[in-house]
């Protein structure tokens, strides 16, 4: 029996919890239609769903986002252990996009909350692609289906 279908209805349940509360009133929060859904992170040379998180095969990570939440998960052995998670509010302004993390694992990312990522994106082809404007990611993400 598949565990990660499972995994993602808990995981997306305890963010609707813990996320129910309103945005920041100064937010603008004006979601994407296209923006929003299931994503996987992909390799961003090959743009096929990335399997090998930082380097370590059967590591998968996955990002959840509405209408002005995001959630972000990484799991191994098929999607069967939670390997890390965070989540918070992000903004949209124009092509700008950014998120504040306000619940993360510090074991994994060895931050506070509360810290903000700013990005440039664009979705094209079914690819979403973030370029950090004020850190060092650049991302590929694929809507999953």
């Amino acid at each position: 029996m598949k565990k990660f279908p499972f995994l993602i209805l808990a995981f997306v349940a305890l963010f609707i919890t813990v996320n129910a509360r309103s945005a920041k009133p100064d937010a603008r929060n004006v979601a994407d239609d296209a923006l929003t859904g299931t994503w996987q992170l992909c390799n961003a040379t090959t743009l096929q769903p990335d399997t090998a998180i930082g380097g370590k095969p059967g590591i998968k990570r996955f990002k959840f986002i509405n209408n002005n939440k995001f959630l972000v998960i990484e799991t191994r052995q098929g999607g069967a252990m939670l390997v890390g998670s965070f989540s918070g509010a992000y903004i949209i302004d124009g092509d700008n996009y950014v998120e504040t993390i306000d619940l993360n694992a510090p074991n994994i990312y060895g931050r506070p909350a509360q810290p903000k990522f700013s990005f440039k994106y664009k979705i094209k082809n079914g690819l979403l692609y973030v370029d950090g404007t004020d850190n060092g990611y650049h991302e590929v993400w694929a809507k999953v289906k």
